[in-house]
């Protein structure tokens, strides 16, 4: 005979719709449904039933049939007897951690490693074959577990009311994980009825309907997918009925309706990529929207780059998704790229805010999902700069670094001279023996530089002697003759104050005044020359005045020229002097720059005599000295056009005691004096020259 177990109060109830009314479980016929044994309470028989309420009942793998009494009652838990005449009855005992923890029987159920669980509404029990004890699960997640179902894993997952939310246990480790709806169950407290099973669809996902809407869930991501009123399903309930059927549907009844799903199908996803828009844009407490004419040309939807200020550094940015269906469940992941790290978490906000961004550019990224969790992974970017204060740009770290430079030179300085005194005082005995040795020879060096100086000195005032005797012969004769004109005038102004012809004396008068006027004009003229004289000759006092260049040059370009030729009749050159007009008087100390001209135009002079002496056809020989005023400096060249100086010599022309003339007649000082003069005139001293056509020495004096 082929037999079922059943819960009698089953049938009553479906056959007389009462809630309340249970009387008895038994045995029935699978073929023909008759009752062959009943099971009802009997006080004289300790293994009969004692509850006349069974609504939950289970066979296991080992052909054990369990049942339980969800009331809040004394019955609690059964097994039936290996005869089938009788029950063991397992009830909590206080103090026994081995026994069940409550009677009220949610589920009875088996796991895919066909271990035994039963839900109770004061917590988990896995019941142990061999000892046939019960291990408890007092987690308050557990506290009331009243629904039950297994992964592809045939891993336990428990539903729990008014506690953990769907709750996974890992038995081998001990591990209790709640998925809760801190991780998007819509409820924790789930109310599917009074079967104890969680159904599961053909692909291993749950279906946990709530009271606030359907969550599905993926047991292999760990995520959910929730449905509402809104998406179809019925008004919301606080007991549902769910099955799954053989063809894959899940049938969801309640009080307000069924529900007919076909996984495969509602799962399915809209692969349509919402776009997405930047609506605003929030600087400091100002909305832009629509063009301004300042920052944004366009409105802000049609713009990609802004520039702004650096205390424009508090930005907010509205965005929206384009896609209409379930809209509010478009989700939105931000970054602002040189300032955050990641993107932000997936959400449904539509607004984010930075303050205090320091200077620099940034890149503002959007991406967007449809409610489906396709993702525009594109997504829209907005490049926005923020120029720094002018104390952070680039010229500023520069002046930053110049005076770095200058404190670091200073200290280095400072380093450097504390370093030589200390050494000095480590050494000041050794150098107070050595001292009056140095300065006897100091003091020899000195005069010998004297002399040379002095014999310097003496050579180009023997060059000026004839130059000057010349210039002065000029002066003197007019002196001559006009005194010896004035004599016969007055002679004659006296023989006609005899004859009383006054208007005849009076011509003479202004004939001798013109004279002596003119008398005076020469006088001072040779005076002149003797004073310039004078002052090469001796020593200069080393104070500046205003001095006109122009007359300077000319004066010593005559001079030098007039020397020579006093002393080599046969010598001739063509010497001219190219003033500018417009060149103001120079504060220098002229028998100073007098030197300088004088050696330069005698070196000029001697270069062209000596390419004159080596015979070439068609040379003539030319001295020029040009003045000019250039912006800030005052420029004195002085041009020949003799043999020129080798590169080799270049180098060296301006070292003291360094001559390319014969033995006797140069000393080698006279550049290098003209160097030093130049110099502490906080000018230049150059020279130009190419072999075989001239040379050119440029002098230049600050305006």
């Amino acid at each position: 005979m082929r037999k079922i177990f059943i819960a009698t109060n089953f049938i009553c109830i479906i056959c007389k719709g009462l809630s309340s009314v249970v009387f008895s479980c038994g045995i029935a016929d699978k073929n023909t449904g008759r009752i062959v044994k009943s099971f009802v309470p009997d006080d004289k028989n300790p293994a009969s039933l004692s509850s006349r309420r069974i609504d939950v009942f289970y066979q296991d793998s080992r052909g054990n049939i369990w049942l339980g009494d969800r009331g809040d009652n004394e019955f609690g838990l059964y097994r039936m007897n290996e005869g089938e005449d009788g029950f063991t009855h397992y009830l909590p005992v206080s103090g026994d951690t081995s026994s069940i923890s409550s009677n009220e029987i949610s589920f009875i159920a088996e796991d895919g490693k066909q271990r035994l669980w039963i839900g109770t509404d004061g917590g988990l029990n896995l019941y142990d074959y061999d000892q046939n004890i019960f291990t408890v699960f007092r987690s308050t997640i557990l506290s009331s577990t009243n629904f039950f179902t297994t992964d592809k894993n045939g891993e336990p997952w428990f539903g729990t009311y008014s506690s953990g939310g769907l709750v996974s246990v890992n038995v081998e480790k001990g591990i209790i994980t709640a998925f809760d709806e801190s991780k998007g169950l819509l409820q924790n407290d789930l109310v599917f009825g009074q079967n104890g099973r969680i159904v599961k669809d053909e692909f291993g996902r749950f279906w946990l309907p709530t009271q606030r809407g359907l969550s599905v869930f993926d047991p292999e991501t760990k995520s959910f997918v929730s449905y509402y009123e809104k998406d179809g399903f019925q008004p919301y309930d606080r007991r549902y009925v769910t099955i799954a059927t053989s063809n894959g549907a899940i049938w969801i009844g309640g009080s307000h309706g069924l529900n007919h799903i076909l996984p495969a199908r509602l799962l399915e996803k809209d692969t349509t990529l919402p776009s997405i828009v930047i609506t605003q844009v929030t600087i400091n407490d100002s909305l832009y929207s629509k063009p301004d004419g300042a920052i944004f040309k366009q409105s802000v939807a049609y713009t990609n780059a802004i520039k702004l200020k650096y205390w424009q550094k508090d930005l907010s940015f509205d965005f929206v998704a384009l896609h209409y269906l379930r809209s509010e469940d478009n989700q939105y992941s931000w970054k602002l790229e040189n300032y955050d790290k990641n993107w932000s978490a997936p959400s449904k906000e539509r607004k984010a805010s930075y303050t205090n961004l320091p200077s620099g550019k940034y890149v503002f990224r959007v991406k967007a999902s449809n409610a489906d969790g396709v993702w525009n992974e594109e997504g829209i970017s907005f490049t926005i700069r923020i120029l720094p204060p002018w104390w952070q740009t680039w010229w500023a770290y520069w002046i930053y670094l110049i005076i770095l430079i200058v404190i670091g030179w200073r200290i280095h300085k400072f380093q450097k001279a504390r370093t030589i005194r200390i050494e000095r005082d480590k050494t000041r005995d050794r150098e107070l023996i050595q001292a009056k040795e140095i300065e006897k020879a100091y003091t020899e060096l000195k005069a010998t530089q004297s002399q040379l100086i002095q014999s310097e000195k003496m050579a180009s005032l023997g060059e000026l002697t004839a130059g000057i005797a010349h210039e002065i012969q000029n002066p003197l004769n007019f002196v001559n003759n006009f005194s010896e004109v004035n004599q016969e005038l007055l002679e004659e102004m006296k023989e006609e104050i005899e004859k009383r012809n006054l208007d005849e004396v009076k011509l003479l008068v202004k004939d001798v005044i013109d004279n002596e006027q003119k008398i005076n004009h020469h006088g001072k003229r040779a005076d002149a020359i003797v004073k310039g004289m004078l002052q090469h000759s001796r020593s200069s006092n080393g104070v500046k005045e205003p001095t006109d260049i122009n007359a300077l040059a000319d004066e010593y370009l005559r001079l030098s020229y007039h020397g020579l030729r006093a002393k080599d009749k046969s010598f001739n050159a063509v010497f001219k002097l190219q003033a500018d007009e417009d060149l103001p008087k120079v504060d220098v100390v002229p028998q100073d720059i007098g030197r300088v001209l004088l050696n330069l135009i005698n070196n000029a002079f001697y270069a062209v005599s000596e390419k004159t002496k080596a015979g070439i056809k068609g040379y003539n020989p030319e001295v020029i000295v040009l003045t000019t005023r250039l912006r800030d400096t005052i420029e004195i060249r002085v041009k020949d056009n003799g043999s020129g100086i080798p590169d080799s010599v270049k180098e060296k022309i301006f070292q003291p005691f360094f001559t390319t003339k014969p033995t006797g007649q140069g000393t080698g000082l006279g550049l290098s004096l003209s160097y030093d003069i130049v110099k502490a005139h906080g000018g230049e001293l150059k020279v130009e020259s190419t072999v075989g056509e001239g040379s050119e020495f440029i002098i230049e004096l600050p305006a």
